[in-house]
């Protein structure tokens, strides 16, 4: 063997060992985050990082045994390009989980998860993975890990987690169609790729799609979070190579609501819209051409179908119990509840979504009163040890059940014991739920 032979072969080795410890510090790593947010990680990436290491172990054994060194070159430098997905989804949660422990961004960030966990409930599909703070929203498609905007952390600001949840759930929709799998996503990009139209909407049509989930899973808190918080008037006409214009955004987000049940959401959309062209008339931005948006109604109508006919139990359709969420926020704010009451007083089958869409109806009613229904909507959102949030089960039962008999067999969906006297506060007066 020449000495370059020889030193091809220190370089591999070198390189190999190299790859093995940075496996095996990854792994630690990850070992190390907080139990809470490792259980949700750690079996997927653990696996893979397992599984890896076999790939690796392959990959010394045939160094040892293959003569041909080009091809063990070409091997090499192929396994360490798939790694660098793998490391850059850990080290994205080491670091999210190392910022999450500052209390801010840390309880915003739980309480994001708890909105993707309720959302993910209704559908089958598992994200196993958990929100870091960023400068800004985004989902990388190259791992599962949503950013949240710092310092926007906000309860008025967690809808906005829907938009990117969706670019993890829209793409992977499917369905079994004898020996086909479907994908409706894909074939509505495909589609829209042959238009000439389409060609210059095709990534646009990707943020339409999302903005349309995180309506239908989040109700109006998305449209309100949207219109009166993050869309820009000044600029809403004015589309980006990647973003549509917002006023095409607003369009889409309320043709969620124009359904059979139109008339229950008529007085938030009609709020909303009127809100929205009153900051672009005072803006100075011009309002949209209503044949341009008509054109874009035919889209919407298909992006829609295929929410309907692919996420039937994730549409949002809370709004009676949003209301009565907000009446009970309104009440425990006159009542001078404390932080620690707030979970309890919620109606029964509250979800998170259900605290987002009435805490916005709370402030809408009562905009003085905005700073209350944030602690107290945060406090609830954080459900005391031992309790927790409805399950997919447990509502699908309720859903499904009318026998009143089989409906006192259901176990309660507040985790503390029912009472036989009313619960009263230290003073004696009695709490009215």
């Amino acid at each position: 063997m020449d000495d370059g032979s020889v030193t091809s072969d220190v370089a591999v080795a070198m390189r190999l060992a190299r790859l093995s410890r940075d496996l095996s510090a990854v792994r630690r790593d990850l070992e190390s985050i907080t139990p809470q947010l490792r259980e949700r990680i750690f079996i997927r990436l653990g696996t893979r990082i397992y599984q890896e290491q076999q790939r690796l172990e392959a990959l010394q054994n045939r160094f040892h045994s293959d003569r041909n060194k080009e091809k063990i070159w070409e091997a090499v430098t192929s396994f360490e390009r798939s790694l660098r997905e793998l490391f850059e989804e850990c080290l994205a949660l080491i670091e999210g989980a190392a910022v999450r422990q500052i209390e801010g961004p840390g309880l915003f960030c739980s309480m994001a998860d708890a909105i993707v966990d309720d959302i993910l409930s209704n559908i089958d599909m598992e994200w196993k993975a958990f929100t870091v703070p960023a400068t800004s929203e985004f989902f990388s498609g190259s791992s599962r890990v949503i950013r949240v905007r710092y310092p926007s952390m906000s309860i008025w600001d967690l809808p906005i987690v829907a938009h990117e949840l969706a670019h993890f759930v829209v793409p992977a929709l499917s369905s079994q169609r004898g020996d086909n799998i479907e994908r409706p996503f894909e074939q509505l990009m495909d589609a829209t790729k042959q238009t000439e139209q389409g060609k210059s909407h095709f990534e646009r049509l990707n943020e339409i799609f999302a903005d349309m989930f995180a309506a239908y899973v989040c109700g109006p808190a998305y449209l309100l979070s949207c219109i009166l918080l993050r869309f820009d008037p000044v600029n809403a006409t004015r589309a980006s190579f990647r973003y549509p214009a917002e006023d095409d955004r607003v369009l889409a987000i309320t043709e969620v609501f124009r359904g059979s049940d139109y008339e229950s959401y008529r007085s938030i959309v009609d709020f909303g819209l009127e809100a929205w062209k009153r900051a672009m008339l005072n803006s100075g931005d011009t309002l949209p051409d209503t044949d341009q948006q008509r054109n874009s109604e035919y889209m919407l109508r298909r992006i829609l179908d295929i929410l309907e006919e692919y996420l039937p139990f994730a549409r949002f359709s809370g709004l009676d119990q949003a209301r009565s969420v907000s009446d009970r926020l309104e009440r425990a704010i006159s009542d001078s509840s404390s932080e620690e009451d707030m979970y309890y007083r919620l109606p029964e089958n509250t979800r998170p979504v259900h605290l987002l869409n009435g805490a916005w109806l709370a402030r809408l009613r009562s905009p003085d009163l905005s700073e209350e229904v944030e602690r107290l909507t945060r406090a609830a959102l954080k459900p005391p040890a031992g309790a927790g949030w409805p399950t997919r089960s447990r509502r699908l039962s309720k859903a499904l059940t009318c026998s009143p008999t089989l409906r006192t067999l259901m176990p309660r969906s507040r985790s503390r014991p029912a009472r036989t006297t009313p619960r009263r506060r230290p003073h004696g007066r009695p709490i009215v739920d």
